[in-house]
């Protein structure tokens, strides 16, 4: 599953062109799986690429960066891929707050 993973957050990476919704939608916040836009699209399209591949356990993270940024990333048995990280991380590894996970259409707080 690792190796699917990094191959997926590779592929992301390398085409991912980071850019405000405010400036692509004229919206705060528009979620797309796509690579041109923020967290929010590039968690969107790792996910969508690795129902494609057979893992389908992915779940959309809420957090604050170690600048108190709000940001979403897309966590997978406990694997992140993040827009903002260089490789797929082990989240005991960001020095992140999590927030909130979204699990079956509903945000629930996490402890």
């Amino acid at each position: 599953m690792k190796k699917i993973l990094d191959e997926v957050f590779e592929q992301a990476k390398a085409r991912h062109v980071y850019t405000k919704d405010k400036a692509q939608y004229n919206k705060l916040d528009h979620w797309r799986p796509k690579l041109k836009g923020d967290c929010e699209d590039f968690a969107l399209w790792c996910d969508s690429e690795l129902i494609k591949r057979g893992i389908d356990d992915g779940e959309y993270v809420l957090c604050y960066t170690e600048t108190n940024e709000c940001h979403l990333v897309l966590s997978v048995k406990g694997y992140i891929l993040d827009n903002r990280q260089r490789f797929v991380m082990n989240n005991a590894d960001l020095n992140y707050k999590w927030v909130s996970i979204l699990r079956n259409d509903e945000w629930l707080e996490i402890k």
